[in-house]
């Protein structure tokens, strides 16, 4: 029971993880949906002349582009799968632009791009490890625990350092934006997706752990066909019948029980008084 409760919680927090973690690289990816809404930072980008087509009053970064917004709704967005959050990228190079923006434009470009990479391969892992749950969830042994555990850490490992890299592109951008009076906004959202994404892997982790350590019996005991050879080793050595574990030595059909010898005294009585007589015998036929 315990190992099923151990099991069962890691499923919907993998699950959970893996959505949140689809949400995020999907972000942006399409105009007027909830998508849309889902976006990193939001500053006010009407003083930078854009030499490119991202001439933008109010900018918004998502995972997938970069969007024009006018009291609060898209009205336009450039769209491009890991579009990188860096202003020098974004809008040309420009006497306008923040100078952190120019200094650290590697940074904020590298940062971004590699997060996007990490949260792909965080959310295969994720996906090996929900399948793999499954399969413990099932009883298939503890192989299949200990490679969820690998999957879900390997998933850890890259949602977290995706989060961190993102994170800190955007909390560096909204300082730059805040120095230059530019009203940046966080999207919360978004960022509160990451983090919380990276907290139900930490979740599964510990959980699966738990899953793996109190397991059933190991695959070992199991043959080909999957019989249980070690149930059906106690089940032919162990009486089943309460009468036969209450007496384990009754008799039994067709078993013969040896008596112990016993010497016969008879012929040894015997051969002493032939032997008397015939003394006897003599003795008289003397006299």
């Amino acid at each position: 029971m315990l190992r099923r409760l151990f099991t069962f919680v890691p499923i919907l927090f993998l699950a959970g993880s893996a959505l949140l973690t689809f949400l995020i690289i999907l972000s942006g990816a399409t105009h007027g949906s909830f998508l849309t809404k889902l976006y990193w930072i939001q500053a006010d980008t009407s003083s930078i002349t854009s030499t490119t087509s991202a001439d933008f009053a109010t900018s918004r970064w998502t995972s997938n582009g970069i969007c024009n917004v006018d009291g609060g709704s898209v009205i336009g967005c450039i769209k491009k799968p890991a579009y990188p959050f860096s202003p020098e990228d974004n809008f040309g190079d420009s006497d306008t632009l923040p100078s952190g923006f120019v200094t650290s434009r590697k940074t904020y470009y590298y940062l971004t791009r590699f997060a996007y990479a990490f949260w792909i391969v965080g959310l295969f892992f994720t996906l090996v490890a929900l399948l793999g749950s499954f399969g413990l969830l099932c009883g298939t042994g503890r192989i299949i625990g200990f490679l969820s555990v690998f999957s879900v850490f390997i998933a850890f490992i890259f949602i977290a350092g995706a989060s961190s890299f993102q994170t800190s592109a955007v909390v560096l951008g909204h300082k730059q934006f805040k120095d230059a009076s530019m009203s940046p906004k966080y999207g919360v959202k978004l960022l509160a997706f990451a983090w919380t994404s990276t907290f139900l892997l930490i979740v599964s982790l510990f959980s699966l752990c738990c899953a793996s350590c109190f397991g059933g019996r190991s695959s070992r005991s199991k043959g080909a066909y999957g019989a249980d050879h070690e149930k059906l080793y106690r089940d032919s050595r162990f009486p089943d019948s309460d009468d036969e574990a209450a007496h384990p030595y009754a008799d039994q059909t067709g078993v013969v029980e040896a008596e112990p010898a016993t010497e016969n005294n008879s012929k040894g009585i015997k051969f002493f008084k032939v032997r008397n007589a015939k003394t006897n015998s003599q003795t008289v036929n003397a006299l």
